[in-house]
């Protein structure tokens, strides 16, 4: 079976979190996975090989919920300055390892590369770095030429596999749109297995603190101190704040492997809702207290609050209660609600798989 190459996003760890199932896949069929991110090798185990590089930054942040958008603007303007190199680099790896596909979640570079070296390219995502860029260009005209630039990139591409959760924006820009079901990972451990680790009792409810990969930020958690009888994970970032209690708290070591399962098996799920948090608290019917950035500065927060509302179990919390550590009082309601999820198709890995597979036929 050829091999293919996967160009993937290191702006958190969304992006390489999601398409961890599809290698995996992909892999499990005899397919040999080159993937090239900044992103830790935890989520890559299935892989062949891995070459660690920055393709795009995404957004600088000051951590999970402020950016800093004229350092973000900025860098992609002098990473595309200085492109040339790393293509040319890129294209020799490619025909030294007999790469007959490229995929990208969602470097715009890799359909870029592609094209060069005469391969099909296949971009997977539900927003792309053109659409994020191109919101703040009112006020930093500067750069409607990076705009423009990724845009070019991405028209090159074979095709676009749109996925439908989180709701994508339109992708005008490619000339081939399919759309892929939801993809999100699968459990590795079970509900008893998860607790046991953290040595949770079976009849506390364990809430998740996650804020997909950034650190927690100034977030205020010590009203949690007065929860009795809840177990709550938090990340190294915001364990200062409860060290000194530690009865119903637990820290999730830094770089935690598999840490879907700690979505998947938490009672609810508290922070930033990302792309792939939302996609896994979809998949595996996790209820969530979420905030947002404000759609001034992250247009992609509209399309995560309406999948939110339209296919989960969810309560937002504005950013600035949330700051304020407000959303402990949505905890106890969520925690005895009764739940209604919609019926959607859960079958995106497979059937992402398979597409992939038919262009190495």
């Amino acid at each position: 079976m050829p091999n293919i190459i996967y160009y993937i996003s290191s702006h958190g760890y969304g992006h390489a979190a999601r398409q961890q199932a599809v290698i995996k896949e992909l892999s499990a069929q005899g397919v040999a996975v080159y993937v090239r991110t900044a992103t830790p090798e935890k989520f890559f185990k299935s892989a062949k090989h891995i070459h660690h590089q920055r393709y795009d930054i995404g957004m600088i942040q000051h951590d999970a919920l402020h950016f800093d958008i004229p350092a973000s603007l900025q860098w992609m303007a002098d990473f595309l300055s200085q492109q040339e190199s790393l293509i040319q680099g890129e294209i020799d790896f490619i025909q030294q390892n007999d790469i007959r596909l490229i995929v990208s979640d969602m470097p715009a570079i890799a359909c870029e590369i592609a094209w060069r070296v005469g391969l099909p390219s296949v971009v997977m995502t539900h927003f792309t770095w053109d659409w994020v860029y191109e919101h703040y260009t009112t006020e930093y005209p500067q750069y409607q030429y990076v705009v423009d630039t990724i845009c070019e990139q991405y028209a090159k591409a074979t095709l676009a596999l749109q996925m439908q959760l989180p709701i994508p924006h339109p992708f005008e820009m490619f000339a081939n749109v399919e759309p892929t079901p939801l993809i999100y990972n699968a459990t590795t451990q079970t509900r008893a297995e998860v607790r046991a680790n953290f040595d949770i009792p079976k009849d506390m409810p364990m809430i998740l603190l996650s804020m997909g990969g950034h650190d927690w930020g100034d977030s205020n958690i010590r009203a949690l101190q007065s929860f009795a009888d809840v177990v709550f994970l938090v990340m190294p970032s915001a364990w200062g704040q409860v060290k000194d209690t530690p009865k119903y708290f637990r820290q999730v070591p830094m770089g935690y492997a598999d840490y879907h399962n700690l979505i998947a098996h938490a009672d609810v799920v508290v922070g930033k809702a990302g792309g792939s948090t939302v996609a896994e608290v979809i998949g595996h019917q996790t209820p969530m207290i979420y905030t947002l950035p404000n759609y001034e500065e992250w247009r992609e927060s509209e399309l995560l609050a309406q999948t939110l509302q339209d296919y989960a179990s969810a309560n937002e919390v504005p950013m600035s209660d949330f700051m304020a550590g407000a959303w402990v009082d949505c905890l106890p309601e969520l925690l005895s609600r009764t739940h209604h999820w919609a019926e959607i198709d859960r079958d995106g890995v497979s059937k992402t798989a398979t597409r992939l597979l038919q262009f190495l036929e």
